[in-house]
């Protein structure tokens, strides 16, 4: 009888090594390269531009009208907006200021500013407003002053990366009248960013940026950044503006992108060159609300684009189920902990380096040996934020105080 224990114990072990493998396949063989898929983008963008394959003849390119939405923040508009006005675009530009409010102080910086640059323009949203969504109204005050049908948005908080900045996020515009949209990168500067858990923040950013330009990539875009966003002023009108989310303080950068981008319409500029960077005063505070914000919209948003790094989750947190069963059941053998460590191995040496190229391109905190914690931490996170997107989804509507 203990002879037949034994081979059950061993039969049990090796159905748990071999279930253990399934998860590997799918990681290695689908999973890696989706992640990859943004590297390849980034490097193959960028190697099109230094080799002149993008150039454009600088009497094509159209009129551009860049709306930048200002919260109040009046030091951090008084550095964005020089570097707008230094971009080298071959084309006439116009800038608009949306003043959320009537800030005495972003007033003044746009003020002086504007005597010297005439194409430098501001509006603002009445303090009055109620029963909206502020930012969406602003936005759609300056979408309806551009005077050019190309629209870049962007927001006072952000740090261009050069002079180049505009030429490429309008690129793929100019290039084909079928484009109709150009989604961009923003990330915030993690150098700048002590707090406790900055790693993890920085992690969790660029995972999410994977997550929706790799599915852009492909063919399924759902969402951008309002940091970094360009689109088609009668695009924007023909879907009847953020009509369908009104009700919503937030979607202005993934509802919309949701409801009218296609794998038809849509282009993705990833370059180094044109990835913005965005200032964060409390990093902390603002990672967390802007998180579960977009936890809450995502309930508006088709869950299939999602779906697919949601099961690669699943499938990491099954082998480490499955691999820790199987040490258990066979302790205190030696081979089954050896089995796991050869698979472990043979998993997690890709995703390390898959992931840790991944975070380079994107401008993030260079992790390596932590990134498994990082990806089996962060399907959990995610449950968290939707547990409090939940528990406080009234104010997430445009009859509360927004959060």
């Amino acid at each position: 009888m203990p002879e037949l224990s034994s081979q059950l114990h061993t039969l049990l072990v090796c159905i748990l090594l071999g279930a253990s493998l399934l998860p590997v396949v799918w990681l290695l063989a689908f999973y890696c390269p989706r992640v990859a898929s943004v590297t390849k983008a980034v490097r193959r963008q960028a190697s099109a531009i230094s080799s002149g394959e993008e150039s454009e003849s600088p009497s094509e390119l159209p009129g551009v009208s860049v709306i930048v939405y200002s919260a109040g923040e009046a030091s951090s508009l008084e550095r964005l907006l020089p570097t707008i006005l230094e971009q080298e675009y071959p084309g006439p530009i116009e800038i608009i200021v949306v003043n959320d409010g009537r800030n005495e102080a972003v007033k003044d910086v746009v003020t002086l500013l504007r005597n010297r640059h005439r194409n430098l323009h501001l509006t603002f949203t009445p303090e009055e407003s109620r029963n909206l969504s502020r930012k969406k109204l602003s936005l759609t005050l300056g979408i309806k002053a551009a005077r050019y049908d190309n629209v870049v948005l962007t927001e006072e908080r952000a740090q261009l990366p050069g002079k180049l900045w505009l030429r490429h996020i309008t690129g793929p515009l100019v290039a084909s009248p079928d484009t109709q949209i150009v989604i961009g990168y923003s990330t915030p500067l993690y150098e700048n960013d002590s707090e406790r858990g900055a790693r993890y923040r920085s992690f969790d950013h660029a995972a999410e940026g994977v997550t929706y330009l790799s599915s852009a990539l492909r063919g399924h875009p759902w969402r951008g950044t309002s940091f970094n966003l360009a689109y088609r002023k009668d695009l924007f009108f023909r879907n009847k503006g953020f009509g369908h989310s009104l009700n919503l303080q937030t979607g202005d950068d993934d509802i919309f992108i949701s409801e009218v981008a296609t794998g038809h319409n849509c282009a993705t500029v990833l370059l180094p060159e044109s990835q913005v960077i965005v200032t964060t005063g409390k990093p902390r505070h603002r990672h967390r609300n802007e998180r579960t914000l977009r936890a809450f919209s995502a309930q508006r948003i088709a869950s299939r684009p999602r779906l697919f790094f949601g099961t690669s989750s699943t499938m990491m947190w099954l082998w480490v189920v499955l691999s820790a069963m199987a040490i258990a059941i066979g302790w205190p053998h030696w081979w089954p902990m050896a089995a796991v460590g050869v698979s472990g191995c043979i998993l997690w040496i890709p995703v390390l380096l898959t992931w840790h190229s991944a975070l380079r391109a994107l401008q993030a905190h260079p992790l390596l040996l932590t990134i498994p914690g990082m990806l089996l931490r962060r399907p959990l996170t995610n449950m968290r934020y939707r547990r409090i997107a939940h528990l406080h989804r009234q104010q997430n509507y445009t009859w509360s105080a927004p959060v």
